[in-house]
């Protein structure tokens, strides 16, 4: 019905260009409408609504449903609002769960999420409970609640410390009202069994790891709305992602965007591109010296020398080789006539190319290089940040009679004594 409406000129959606614009967002029940600001409009989705009901027979809530506007005169929100039986309401707003319009730097995006972690806490007999308990109710609920937020916003670090706190407290304490010593390095209990923790989530890495698959999704989901919107604002995506541009510059870029983008940055090298290799299909959006298109080697780094000649640092494979000819052939462009060792560094690496063919007509495919099947996983990547991360090493002895520890089929309340013993 809307498709039809937009057709034939009876309402304006948001337009963005003349080949992407958004008139209606849908999620199960949960629906999105918009459109510019004028009366049209609101006829137009009051006849829309009322049709659907008539044909559907269902009846649509207008007490759960708010009318919101952006650079929109009140007196026309109000007198919208009023002929559609709705209510007014202002950004941000919730949708499916997800704040939208807030801005996930500032701690009070994330009360919510502090607020029900602290009830949940609240109504637990931790005294009860051994610590073998504590950790498994951790690892369950504490640490899964903030899980739909973190899959979205970067956590600032504030509120990783506020959670890590409440889940410190928890292990230790047994309730938020009671402190007590902290045995062990919170680094310490954040690793793997197998590395001498006890298995509890670091959050700030796992946070990374949900927002790396968006960056996995950018590479992936071509024909999605959201990534045509996306191109539009950033250009080629997978240029972006794993070429050498300036991601983050500029005042065009979304929050949303510089965090997902910086998520992948862990001591100034991003872990996420260096994860990612590709094959060649048709070589379109692979990029000939950037990407890790041949034996997971950057083309750039090998040959530097030629690199700093080349005419268009951002070539694609299929603008340097020609794949339409039975026998492929390279397509050169220099910047100044290459010497007598740029010349021999040339024949080496069109010797390297010499065995290269692709298919021009299937598409170029990303290579999730930690996984075999070569497929995304945040368990994956979690794993690969958890070890990069920089921490104090465990005496040989304490580990290996912690790791003993784990491989026995003793209560896991025991073994959490056990480890205990080995820290103090």
């Amino acid at each position: 019905m809307m498709n039809k409406a937009v057709e034939k000129g009876k309402f304006r959606g948001y337009k963005i260009n003349d080949n992407l614009h958004f008139s209606l967002l849908q999620f199960a029940d949960d629906t999105i409408i918009s459109g510019g600001g004028s009366w049209e409009n609101i006829w137009t989705i009051k006849s829309l609504l009322r049709g659907f009901e008539l044909v559907s027979r269902l009846k649509i809530n207008f007490v759960k449903s708010k009318l919101y506007g952006i650079n929109i005169d009140n007196s026309l929100l109000n007198a919208g609002a009023a002929f559609l039986s709705c209510k007014t309401a202002s950004v941000p707003f919730k949708f499916l769960g997800i704040p939208v319009g807030a801005n996930p730097r500032r701690r009070e995006t994330w009360n919510p999420i502090l607020e029900a972690l602290t009830k949940r806490l609240n109504s637990w007999t931790g005294h009860h409970l051994s610590y073998g308990g504590r950790v498994t109710l951790i690892n369950s609920v504490l640490s899964s609640m903030p899980l739909y937020f973190f899959s979205f916003f970067k956590a600032p670090r504030c509120v990783i410390k506020d959670i890590e706190k409440i889940q410190r407290t928890f292990l230790w304490g047994g309730s938020l009202d009671e402190k007590k010593i902290n045995w062990v390095k919170w680094d310490h209990v954040c690793l793997p069994k197998k590395n001498g923790g006890l298995g509890v989530k670091n959050l700030e890495l796992f946070n990374i790891a949900l927002l790396s698959k968006w960056r996995w999704r950018f590479l992936n989901h071509d024909n999605a709305i959201w990534n045509d919107l996306l191109r539009h604002r950033y250009g080629h995506l997978p240029s972006s992602l794993l070429g050498k541009h300036d991601l983050i510059s500029g005042g065009i870029s979304s929050l949303w965007w510089r965090d997902v983008i910086s998520s992948g940055n862990i001591c100034n090298v991003d872990w996420f591109k260096s994860n990612i290799g590709c094959r060649v299909g048709n070589g379109n959006d692979i990029e000939f010296w950037h990407f890790k298109w041949y034996d997971n080697q950057v083309l750039c780094d090998l040959y530097p020398d030629l690199y700093v000649l080349e005419a268009y640092k951002y070539a694609k494979v299929a603008e340097r080789i020609d794949g339409s000819c039975s026998v492929p052939r390279c397509k050169w462009d220099w910047l100044q006539p290459l010497d007598e060792i740029g010349t021999q560094r040339l024949a080496e690496l069109e010797v390297l190319l010499a065995d290269f063919s692709y298919q021009s007509t299937d598409p170029d495919h990303w290579r999730w290089i930690p996984e075999g099947d070569d497929i995304f996983s945040v368990k994956s990547s979690y794993a690969c940040l958890l070890s990069s991360q920089q921490v104090e090493p465990l005496d040989t002895h304490v580990l290996d009679a912690l790791q003993r520890v784990w491989r026995t089929d003793v209560p896991s309340k025991i073994n959490f004594f056990r480890v205990e013993v080995n820290f103090k």
